[in-house]
């Protein structure tokens, strides 16, 4: 916490799996609270495993605005970069997405939807066509999220799904 209304948050993890094998991830997470309605969120992540080339890296920014206090009704606008330095193509996809939260049958469980679009490219001769669709979801406060999309799923950071949603409408 850096103040009463911005925190910084340091995640390094260190993993095995067995496509990545052995790997570190790093994510660096800066929090704003503008009002009782509005946070801010600057998140930058970066994975090194025995599979990347470089650095795989992503980068967004978010604005979580509150819209209801009772059924805890809110919306996510996102930006975001990534890519993977020494790759032939460095910057993989850009994007961004609007999601809304609602609460649904018991006050734990939340449900997401809302539309996407990103720019994706793999290979250094592919032409970067924009791919537009629909997102979904769920969370729970376990930070456990289940999410489904049409061409955006990769996209859709659990992170980002379920952390400080509660700092907007509470």
């Amino acid at each position: 916490m850096l103040t009463e209304n911005q925190s910084l948050e340091y995640r390094p993890t260190v993993f095995w799996y067995l496509e990545d094998g052995f790997g570190i991830n790093l994510q660096v997470d800066y929090d704003n609270r503008f009002s009782r309605r509005f946070v801010g969120r600057r998140t930058t992540s970066g994975t090194y495993s025995e599979t990347t080339l470089g650095v795989l890296w992503w980068s967004s920014v978010s604005i979580y605005q509150a819209l209801e206090e009772t059924r805890g009704a809110a919306l996510l606008f996102k930006v975001w970069v990534n890519g993977e330095t020494e790759a032939p193509v460095d910057l993989t996809d850009y994007g961004f997405y609007r999601l809304y939260r609602r609460n649904m049958w018991r006050n734990w469980f939340y449900l997401l939807a809302g539309p996407g679009i990103h720019w994706p490219r793999a290979e250094i001769d592919e032409v970067r066509d924009a791919s537009l669709g629909p997102l979904s979801g769920s969370t729970s406060p376990s930070g456990r999220s289940r999410e489904s999309s049409s061409n955006t799923s990769e996209h859709v950071h659990r992170s980002e799904l379920t952390s400080h949603w509660g700092r907007v409408s509470g």
